[in-house]
């Protein structure tokens, strides 16, 4: 799973949005990343499953 978390988190905090097929990387990491996505407002998929903030539920940014 690492280095793909270190990845990940790098592109979330440089304001790219994330798409990873990683269900190990999710399954442990998932809480975190997701957090750290939603403080930034950057969207991070997983699979075909959007994990979305409720911020960015409010301005009605879908991801697809």
């Amino acid at each position: 799973m690492h280095p793909a978390k270190e990845y990940i988190s790098d592109a979330l905090n440089a304001g790219k949005n994330v798409v990873t097929a990683n269900k190990d990387l999710m399954a442990t990491f998932g809480s975190e990343l997701i957090a750290l996505a939603t403080i930034l407002m950057i969207s991070l998929l997983k699979g075909s499953i959007t994990c979305k903030s409720s911020i960015l539920n409010r301005h009605k940014q879908w991801v697809m």
